[in-house]
């Protein structure tokens, strides 16, 4: 990181707390996700309750897993990402009574980035942005790359449309 982004407005500003992530020992890959996210979330402001599946433990797999998640949470709506719709819609269990679901429908927005003027590499880390245009740009652009949520229905009129 240090040789790809020193040069970038905010790598000083953030590289201590992501150098101090890296080098923390954790559990397993889990805790150090979970430590990340929780991080993240701080420096872009965005205070969200976690829950953690394996308090929940369960052999239930891929969307049944998914709704017993959802039950136990006690969730009213789902927010997934579009590539989610194939397999819960071929595996049958959703759309499910009293849970909304919407599939997220992100369009990454350029921003400038050190090490490559001439052309935007779009879909990489969220350290990225973050070393590149700050927190409070990028929390902008997280919040701003989702113009709409699509709906469990439109997502089956857009499979029907398809002819799948």
């Amino acid at each position: 990181m240090q040789q790809n982004y020193s040069k970038a407005q905010f790598f000083g500003q953030l590289s201590d707390l992501i150098e101090n992530w890296l080098f923390t020992s954790f559990n397993s890959l889990a805790e150090q996700n979970t430590a990340l996210i929780r991080e993240l979330c701080d420096i872009l402001g965005l205070q969200k309750q976690f829950y953690s599946s394996s308090e929940n433990p369960s052999s239930k797999l891929r969307s049944e897993r998914v709704f017993e998640l959802l039950r136990w949470s006690g969730a009213d709506f789902y927010y997934c990402a579009n590539g989610s719709f194939d397999y819960m819609f071929e595996e049958g269990i959703f759309p499910i009574a009293d849970t909304e679901v919407f599939f997220q429908d992100f369009k990454t927005e350029p921003y400038d980035q050190v090490g490559s003027p001439e052309k935007f590499v779009p879909s990489l880390s969220v350290l990225d942005a973050l070393f590149n245009v700050g927190p409070e740009a990028t929390g902008e652009l997280i919040r701003s790359g989702t113009k709409k949520w699509i709906t469990w229905d439109e997502m089956v009129k857009k499979r029907s449309a398809q002819g799948e």
